[in-house]
């Protein structure tokens, strides 16, 4: 099992994209998850906040609940990483449908 690390193998999906997204920007999930207001951290969060809701359709609200954070803050959030990239905008939720 070389080359695997053990603590990411029984994550939820929405775990795994708090990890992948803390180690692309050199933070932990904790960072993301924390009240820090610093650009670094503040980009890495609204990425994460993206990524749970296009990839894995999750409402505003459940995303809020993953991430410590208010439903209107994931929202302004997801749409701001999404114009930063020139990324869509249009997702619905599983809760939606």
């Amino acid at each position: 099992m070389s080359g695997y690390d053990i603590r990411k193998l029984a994550l939820t999906p929405a775990q795994k994209i708090l990890s992948e997204v803390a180690d692309r920007h050199g933070l932990t999930v904790a960072d993301l998850r924390g009240r820090s207001r610093g650009t670094t951290i503040v980009r890495a969060r609204q990425e994460a906040m993206y990524r749970l809701r296009a990839e894995l359709t999750l409402s505003c609200p459940t995303v809020a609940g993953v991430i410590n954070r208010d439903h209107t803050t994931v929202s302004h959030g997801a749409h701001a990483h999404a114009d930063r990239h020139g990324l869509p905008k249009t997702w619905r939720t599983r809760e939606a449908r």
